[in-house]
């Protein structure tokens, strides 16, 4: 321990979010955060971009930060009560605007996942053509049968 931090207390590290097991990693879905709430990204304040949607000259850096009043979104009613610093927020975005915030937040992240999914598709079956022994494309024959025999072996 260097002389400077002495007299210093020590804190324990104050996490924003648990973090997941590996096997819950894992298990999620590729390209698609694990936010409870799309609508402030379980921060409690709405995501600029989405604010934006709602107020077109929104400045982040001077306008009041708007409160996430989502339904069960946790971050957001801490900001509720909080009077020290209830001057800096922004109470309009009610439940029913937060909930078609988080619902339109959640379907841009399932498109994106879509195309994430299927630029990684189009990349390995490039590196699959680019890998293969064969010098000539499959007849129509080939073709048949090997997808038969894909079919048998996805049924199995």
């Amino acid at each position: 321990m260097n002389n400077n931090s002495v007299d210093l207390p020590q804190f324990g590290r104050s996490i924003m979010r648990p973090e997941q097991t590996e096997a819950e990693e894992l298990g999620r879905e590729i390209c698609f955060p694990n936010w409870k709430c799309f609508c402030c990204h379980d921060t409690g304040i709405v995501n600029p971009h989405l604010v934006e949607r709602v107020i077109s000259d929104y400045d982040y850096e001077k306008d009041k930060f708007p409160v996430c009043q989502n339904a069960g979104c946790q971050p957001g009613e801490k900001y509720i009560n909080n009077l020290k610093i209830s001057s800096s927020l922004d109470f309009r975005f009610d439940r029913e605007l937060c909930q078609k915030l988080d619902r339109i937040h959640r379907q841009e992240w399932q498109l994106e996942k879509k195309r994430t999914i299927s630029q990684l598709e189009n990349k390995i079956i490039d590196l699959a053509k680019a890998k293969s022994l064969r010098r000539t494309q499959r007849s129509q024959l080939e073709n048949k049968t090997a997808s038969q025999n894909h079919e048998i072996e996805k049924a199995k």
